[in-house]
C-alpha cells in the first residue's frame, strides 16, 4: 500500500521505528517492527476520518511496502463492539 497519502496528514506518524505503540485510555497495542519497515500509524476516530454519527476504530497501522493494514480498536472486553467499529471503518 502506498503510504504517501498518510505522510502529509497531521493524524499520522510514518517512520521506521522499532516499536509502534497505539494507546488510549490506559489500553495499548504494540507492534514490533524488527525488520525496520516503513510503517504509518494513523489516528482514525476523530482524526484522519471524522464522522460524528459513526464509531470508528482507533488506529490503522499500515506496513507500507507489504500491503498490510492492521485495524486497531483499543477495548477492554467488549469485543463485539470493537468488531462493529472495525467493520464501520472498513465501510
Amino acid at each position: 500500500m502506498n503510504c504517501e497519502k498518510f505522510r502529509s496528514s497531521q493524524h499520522a506518524e510514518c517512520d521506521k521505528r522499532l516499536k509502534v505503540v497505539c494507546k488510549q485510555k490506559g489500553k495499548r497495542y504494540i507492534l514490533e517492527n524488527s525488520s525496520r519497515e516503513e510503517i504509518c500509524k494513523v489516528k482514525i476516530d476523530k482524526g484522519y476520518i471524522s464522522l460524528e454519527r459513526k464509531k470508528l476504530c482507533d488506529y490503522l497501522v499500515v506496513i507500507c511496502a507489504k500491503n498490510i493494514v492492521i485495524f486497531v480498536e483499543l477495548k477492554g472486553e467488549d469485543y463485539s463492539q470493537a468488531c462493529v467499529q472495525i467493520f464501520e471503518t472498513i465501510e
